[in-house]
């Protein structure tokens, strides 16, 4: 399908569905401008939401500055970006160590079913055994050596490498 099919299928999509026209828009609900170009849709940030996002984000988990901004997350985040916003190191350790603290406790109450607990023989006939490795065929034995061989040969040569510079 060629780019003009597309784009022609797209506008009457758009038509169909009640996409605004070009131009720049007011939001009544939210009191916003907003600039629709094509098929996007452009916020004009205010000053006050550039103040709010540069004082909010380095402590404020992004999906309640993005609910507070009026904005998605993944706009809140590229416009954060932008303007060169970090998350602050303390913060993030203390959201770290909480979600850890929740996840230990909601393993104490669930357990976790994936994880075999420690003495627990499920089916000891099944279990492996040592020497109970299969036999290598010829071909599979050959390649084993030859592999190695090449990890020794590599070893050595990294070894020599290593006393020559020290040598040197």
């Amino acid at each position: 399908m060629n780019k003009e099919i597309k784009s022609a299928q797209n506008r009457r999509y758009y038509a169909r569905h009640g996409k605004k026209p070009d131009g720049i828009f007011l939001d009544q609900r939210t009191g916003r401008v907003w600039e629709h170009n094509g098929y996007s849709k452009r916020i004009n940030w205010s000053r006050q939401m550039l103040d709010d996002l540069r004082s909010m984000y380095p402590n404020t988990f992004n999906y309640e500055l993005a609910h507070i901004l009026g904005v998605s997350s993944r706009t809140m985040i590229r416009k954060a970006r932008e303007l060169g916003l970090k998350k602050d190191m303390e913060w993030l350790r203390g959201v770290y160590r909480e979600n850890m603290k929740v996840a230990h406790i909601l393993n104490k109450v669930h357990g976790n079913k994936g994880q075999f607990k420690k003495g627990v023989r499920s089916s000891p006939e099944t279990e492996f055994k040592s020497g109970r490795r299969k036999p290598l065929t010829d071909e599979q034995e050959a390649k084993r050596r030859e592999s190695l061989k090449r990890s020794w040969c590599l070893r050595r040569a990294k070894e020599r490498r290593k006393k020559n510079e020290l040598l040197s």
